[in-house]
């Protein structure tokens, strides 16, 4: 049997107990980080507050397609998830540009983008493996890859809108297009050297592109 369950005004880190494991309504709030300490399912909306950090790790978040998932401003969605990682199945997605999600497993990872509907905030790639796309991405706020991952775009194209795009173990597939649509500066870092198909369609003042540390002026 599903419960309603609303987490709010809780300052402090740590786990919660879903041995529930069903929800019909999740809110976070509070502040602080919550991680739950098993797979769980929620049949409505799951929603991030403002200030928060959802723990998932490699726990399973599932929705039965009539709920929406959404990270408010200043949220952190930290996933370990060996496959698809992010919360799966909800009718709907909507992070906040602010909002920040981190994929960080020891094994390959499937980056979700809804069938190229979901916009990112701000995504960071620490993974050990190779995290491959679903469908399009497009990201509002910084891309960062650290440490050894390889990005793998799956025959898809890529749009970033940030102003710091570090862009490490990436070899763009046959057709494919790399967008930077921001108006302000974007400094980008194409540490495998490649520069394949990046397409430069963005009105800005100025373009820095690093290519093994060294920098050009376009």
């Amino acid at each position: 049997v599903g419960s309603e369950m609303c987490i709010r005004d809780r300052s402090m880190d740590g786990d919660f107990n879903t041995t529930t494991r069903s929800f019909e309504n999740l809110t976070l709030g509070g502040t602080g980080l919550k991680r739950p300490n098993s797979d769980i399912a929620v049949n409505g909306d799951l929603t991030v507050l403002d200030g928060v950090e959802l723990d998932q790790l490699t726990r399973a978040i599932t929705n039965d397609g009539d709920g929406a998932f959404v990270m408010e401003q200043n949220t952190i969605l930290d996933n370990r998830v060996v496959g698809v990682a992010f919360p799966t199945g909800f009718a709907s997605y909507s992070l906040d540009p602010t909002s920040r999600v981190d994929l960080q497993a020891t094994g390959n990872q499937t980056l979700f983008t809804n069938s190229g509907a979901l916009s990112y905030g701000q995504l960071r790639i620490f993974t050990v493996g190779t995290v491959t796309l679903d469908g399009a991405l497009t990201v509002e706020g910084d891309f960062i890859m650290n440490g050894s991952p390889t990005l793998a775009d799956g025959g898809f194209d890529l749009t970033m809108n940030g102003s710091s795009v570090d862009i490490r173990d990436f070899t763009p597939g046959a057709g494919r297009t790399i967008t930077f649509n921001r108006t302000g500066d974007q400094f980008i870092t194409d540490n495998d050297g490649s520069g394949q198909n990046l397409d430069f369609t963005n009105a800005v003042s100025y373009t820095h592109l690093r290519a093994h540390e060294t920098r050009h002026d376009l």
